[in-house]
């Protein structure tokens, strides 16, 4: 629960995350496909209620949880005079009907090394690599991916990369932009426009010839025709057939 990029103190009691899970489980319900996943990162306190909750509204819980290890020399710890430090995070994955693992006999813990601090965006940022096996494990090139907690959208560019249909949503308005930018990075260093101008069939020889004012117009009629995804606080990117739609309200 982080609200922008000054506060890393964030929030991980039980009694948040069971309020949290109240709201998210019956939402996440609603919105997955039939025949889904869902892989959701925690704090070890909140095993229990993340399952209760999930389980709650028809989900399948996983006998075990997925642990990322962090491949690294020194790992954080706010008090290391008084607890071990950790050297890795947890997730458990559930599934909505009957879906099947695309590698069967895939593991259920993965190591990599975590961000390092001068390319970190958000404070729990998680590494693309690590994305990219849960993806490759759980998915498949072309199925929908949603990250309703977006943050740096190291997931969204993940599964960009791995050619999956993307939706993200992010609160705060400083981690959207910054998020934001780095996926336009990654799909060519286009501006937010120009990636939404692509997305929706222009060429880049026509974007580049195009001036800001006909741009504007061009996203202000296909937000009007519901072709577009409108951006601001609670942002949405979309990337459909591996091309991002992105633009600001």
């Amino acid at each position: 629960n982080y609200q922008d990029a000054a506060d890393y103190r964030g929030d991980d009691s039980p009694e948040y995350a069971t309020t949290l899970m109240k709201e998210l489980a019956p939402e996440l319900w609603r919105v997955c496909a039939k025949n889904s996943f869902v892989c959701i990162f925690f704090g070890a306190r909140n095993f229990e209620n993340l399952i209760a909750s999930m389980e709650s509204v028809g989900f399948k819980a996983a006998p075990t949880p997925f642990i990322w290890i962090k491949d690294l020399v020194v790992a954080q710890n706010n008090q290391p005079n008084k607890w071990l430090t950790s050297g890795f995070e947890l997730a458990w994955i559930f599934a909505k009907g009957d879906q099947v693992l695309n590698i069967p006999g895939s593991l259920s813990w993965f190591m990599c090394k975590p961000p390092c601090n001068i390319n970190r965006i958000h404070p729990t940022q998680k590494p693309q690599q690590l994305f990219g096996y849960l993806l490759s494990v759980l998915g498949h090139a072309g199925m929908n991916f949603l990250d309703p907690f977006a943050g740096s959208c190291s997931s969204l560019i993940a599964a960009y990369i791995k050619k999956v249909n993307v939706c993200g949503c992010e609160l705060s308005k400083e981690y959207f932009t910054l998020g934001r930018n780095a996926l336009c990075e990654i799909v060519g260093g286009m501006s937010v426009e120009d990636a939404t101008l692509l997305s929706l069939g222009f060429t880049k020889e026509q974007i580049a010839v195009a001036a800001a004012e006909t741009k504007t117009e061009i996203i202000k009629q296909n937000l009007l025709a519901d072709k577009c995804c409108i951006l601001d606080t609670g942002g949405l990117f979309v990337i459909p057939d591996g091309l991002p739609l992105i633009n600001n309200k």
